[in-house]
């Protein structure tokens, strides 16, 4: 196993045993990081609509619990209930929404429904909107976004809403005093003010203070950016992070790979230039989703585990699959950090769950243990 430091070191680290020197059961904490929508889903029966044109909904308009944020720590929690329930943990999410807007109340009842300790981080130089009024500023409200699902793909029109304020230095330490822990940042390219140094600041201050740096893992996922520039200093964050997940449009946006029109090598070019790309990171793991290709882990330039899928033939939403993925993968690498196959099983775990998810209509609603179990079964 390697150890964190906080400098140009990260990845491949695993945690320490799950037990402490009294052979007590050691509370595991997974501390998410980051956005929260409600999502307003739309399902369309064609294709989307060309401007000025029309589509029909398969079926009503329906709201939603989502946000990268969010149903990290919702699939979290899920796992940790049915495979592990009587180890020690929490899943605490660190987010930014109006607690008295209708949206907001939605996300709060989903935290509550899900066992996720929600730390609403409210920020000072927006106090109207958490001041309790029944009528709120616009630009205050609780993130929200319009997902149109159609043809096996999805879209989204998002709006920030007060989640635009939400910057490193109101990121709370470790939560509680848990003598292991995960940070896992989720959607770095939706929260504009964690950019250009505010989180890295921040992180520096998380490795400082950890007691023990082989008892801290930080991950992150970037998220889609609706800029398409895919900077922010998200080079800065990738020095103090242990692993990044992300998918193939992610990776294409942060390496800025531009497929060639003569390319006939598919994602083992896409493979060789994201590698490359992140060489310098000698430790980070990368780790890729590659939809119905399963996923690759890439370490110092080279690929060190590719992981297939259970390839659904008819999916239902792939909405928040990615973040499904993360989750189980996590779940499974944590659970394993003193197995050298940690990797390797996380992937594997992974792919199950979110190969479940693209079943189930809705981002933030978790598989069946024997759901999980019987994909498992299949790859």
């Amino acid at each position: 196993r390697t150890c964190a430091n906080g400098g140009d070191h990260a990845g491949s680290q695993t945690m320490s045993s799950s037990r402490d020197l009294k052979g007590e059961p050691r509370t595991l904490s997974f501390n998410i990081i980051g956005d929260a929508f409600a999502d307003v889903f739309c399902y369309l029966s064609s294709a989307l609509p060309k401007l000025g044109g029309d589509s029909r909904l398969l079926e009503p308009v329906r709201t939603k619990a989502g946000g990268s944020g969010l149903n990290t720590a919702t699939h979290l929690a899920s796992l940790l209930s049915q495979f592990s329930p009587s180890f020690p943990s929490d899943v605490n999410l660190q987010t930014v929404i109006n607690e008295n807007d209708p949206h907001g109340r939605l996300l709060i009842d989903h935290c509550r429904r899900h066992d996720i300790n929600l730390l609403n981080r409210r920020v000072s130089n927006v106090p109207s909107c958490f001041s309790g009024q029944a009528t709120v500023d616009a630009t205050v409200a609780t993130p929200h976004c319009v997902v149109v699902v159609a043809q096996n793909d999805r879209s989204f029109m998002t709006y920030l809403g007060c989640l635009s304020n939400f910057a490193g230095d109101n990121v709370l330490p470790m939560i509680r005093n848990s003598p292991a822990y995960v940070i896992h940042i989720s959607g770095y390219f939706n929260l504009p003010r964690f950019w250009n140094g505010s989180l890295a600041h921040k992180l520096r201050e998380l490795r400082e203070s950890a007691k023990a740096p082989c008892d801290l893992l930080i991950s992150l996922v970037p998220q889609q950016d609706a800029t398409e520039q895919y900077d922010g200093g998200v080079k800065e964050v990738l020095k103090l992070i242990d692993i990044l997940i992300l998918s193939e449009v992610e990776a294409k946006g942060m390496t800025k790979y531009h497929q060639r029109a003569n390319d006939i090598n598919g994602n083992q070019e896409v493979e060789d230039h994201v590698a490359a790309f992140f060489a310098s990171h000698t430790s980070l793991l990368v780790v890729v989703t590659l939809g119905v290709e399963g996923a690759v882990a890439l370490q110092g330039g080279k690929v060190v585990h590719r992981q297939r899928t259970y390839r659904r033939d008819h999916p239902i939403d792939p909405t928040g699959a990615g973040d499904s993925f993360s989750a189980g993968f996590l779940f499974k690498y944590v659970a394993n950090g003193a197995d050298d196959n940690a990797i390797a099983e996380g992937m594997r775990f992974g792919c199950a769950v979110a190969s479940n998810n693209v079943m189930i209509q809705g981002a933030s609603i978790p598989a069946s243990k024997s759901s999980i179990e019987s994909t498992l079964a299949l790859i």
